[in-house]
């Protein structure tokens, strides 16, 4: 594993600390990816776009694997202590790579007539809820996340961060959600949006009724919107269905990505029921 140490401040480290701005990543077609299971996914499933890994010695001995597949692929590694690593990365846990940009897909790669589900984000602008979506549309088998204009930029380290590697199994899209929706509906897809003021309730639409399927077990793309606003009527008026989440308690809403984890395991129950 060809490697160095790294004392102080260096180009290699400053190159990484502006990968925070959007600008940089498209100047240089260059990501962040912070995090021990970020990292080590990235590793796994696309260690040809690793340019360099940074970690600490604790970190390397700690998870052999990481070192092992850093070895594997043949990546430079740069060894500093904690204090030099989190001037760049401070919540990366002692280690980040830097890794190429990816042209992503585009709207008629992921929403076809074979897609199953899909989750296309309208406006969600806090980048912990963002990656979370990523990350749970990932664990409940969606075949794609389409990201609107007013989120979160799904490049930036804190995203990527929070999908936790998920970023490097699912398709990530950034579209004009109107766009997203027209596509869908050329797929064959239903427009499922959910809000608290809806047709039907999300336990109503996974459940097959009178020998007919559940409506869920349609290929569906779910709009979810913004974390304060919701839905414009424009936003609203794209939907076949509008599906809301029973509240029992005292709570007003969900958080987002919570709400967004509901609407994709609904999914993939009605599905899986046939």
């Amino acid at each position: 594993m060809p490697h160095k140490v790294i004392n102080g401040w260096s180009a290699q480290l400053k190159r990484a600390a502006g990968l925070d701005r959007a600008a940089h990543r498209r100047r240089f077609g260059q990501l962040r990816v912070e995090g021990i299971q970020a990292v080590r996914e990235v590793l796994t499933w696309a260690p040809q776009r690793v340019r360099d890994l940074f970690a600490t010695p604790e970190v390397l001995a700690t998870h052999a694997d990481i070192a092992q597949l850093a070895d594997a692929a043949d990546i430079y590694v740069h060894i500093g202590q904690e204090q030099i690593l989190a001037r760049v990365a401070p919540s990366g846990q002692g280690i980040f790579a830097v890794i190429n940009a990816s042209p992503e897909p585009q709207l008629h790669d992921v929403l076809t007539p074979k897609t199953a589900v899909a989750v296309c984000c309208v406006e969600a602008s806090d980048p912990g809820n963002l990656g979370t979506i990523i990350r749970t549309a990932d664990a409940a088998a969606a075949d794609a996340v389409v990201v609107g204009a007013g989120s979160a930029d799904p490049n930036s380290p804190k995203v990527i961060r929070a999908a936790a590697g998920s970023t490097f199994h699912i398709p990530v899209v950034e579209a004009d959600p109107a766009a997203a929706v027209r596509v869908a509906k050329e797929a064959g897809m239903l427009i499922a949006l959910a809000d608290a003021h809806a047709d039907i309730d999300l336990f109503m639409a996974q459940q097959s009724h009178g020998g007919e399927r559940a409506l869920l077990a349609r290929p569906t793309l779910w709009l979810v919107g913004n974390e304060a606003r919701g839905f414009t009527a424009e936003q609203r008026s794209w939907a076949d269905v509008t599906v809301a989440i029973p509240m029992w308690g005292k709570a007003e809403s969900l958080n987002l990505s919570v709400a967004s984890a509901l609407c994709l395991y609904a999914s993939a129950f009605a599905r899986s029921a046939g």
